[in-house]
């Protein structure tokens, strides 16, 4: 091999390993901006495209699969959702539940009815759907709806979504008043922490300030680092696993 070889392997060898020591030094950066611009595509088009059994479900079809897999393993007694909206997802969480347990109740909360009572009347979620699903109106933090969700969810093993007001406050109050249902190795889920993080949201703080501050605030629950399980997700650290209880149980008010 001659000098002037030598020379060009040293030099290509010397690019090669800056580009690769460049490339782990920027992938963190990287793949913070593939996430960033595949969320925004996704959060500004699809989103609202989505459907189960023909009613509208706001949800990345990544966070569905998450969902089942886990009331699956955790087989709960009850599942609440706090933003009804459409209700896709209460019914997604119906059907699933029929080949799990048909006689799991889904409890659904939404300060307005507007958008439910439409499905409800064009047929789309039936009589045998509504004897699964429970909508209750109101204010989620209220005293009265915590109560009615109190009837059907207190002693049970729960799964809880929050995915209503998407404000810190809101979002804080709804964790320290629904956490109660959660028991030991089930999860409350805080939904649409990724606008927080990747900063599209109109006005912070939100629910992943509120995720944080929760976090802070007790040991009975950590954020589970495996899930969400895929990068697209509308709820990036906001899976709440609970791993123990606290002797004083938080009282409804």
């Amino acid at each position: 091999m001659t000098r002037r070889t030598r020379l060009v392997v040293y030099v290509a060898g010397a690019g090669i390993c800056f580009m690769v020591a460049l490339y782990r030094h920027l992938q963190p950066l990287l793949d913070s901006f593939a996430i960033r611009r595949v969320q925004q595509f996704v959060q500004g088009r699809e989103e609202f495209k989505h459907r189960w059994m023909g009613v509208g479900v706001i949800q990345y079809p990544s966070d569905l699969i998450t969902y089942a897999e886990l009331v699956y393993q955790i087989r709960p007694e009850v599942i609440i959702e706090t933003g009804t909206n459409y209700g896709g997802l209460a019914v997604f969480f119906a059907t699933v539940l029929e080949g799990i347990n048909p006689h799991v109740k889904i409890i659904t909360v939404d300060i307005d009815s507007q958008k439910w009572d439409r499905e409800v009347n064009e047929g789309r979620i039936t009589p045998k759907l509504q004897e699964r699903i429970v909508f209750i109106k109101g204010d989620s933090v209220s005293s009265k709806v915590l109560a009615e969700v109190g009837k059907y969810a207190s002693g049970k093993i729960g799964f809880v979504i929050l995915d209503s007001d998407h404000s810190k406050q809101h979002v804080l109050k709804e964790l320290n008043s629904y956490s109660q249902f959660v028991g030991e190795g089930s999860y409350v889920v805080v939904n649409d922490t990724h606008l927080e993080i990747l900063g599209l949201m109109e006005s912070e703080p939100g629910p992943f300030s509120a995720v944080r501050d929760f976090i802070r605030s007790t040991d009975d629950f950590v954020i589970d680092p495996n899930l969400p399980g895929t990068v697209l997700s509308c709820a990036p650290s906001g899976f709440l696993k609970r791993i123990k209880t606290s002797p004083i149980r938080m009282e409804l008010n």
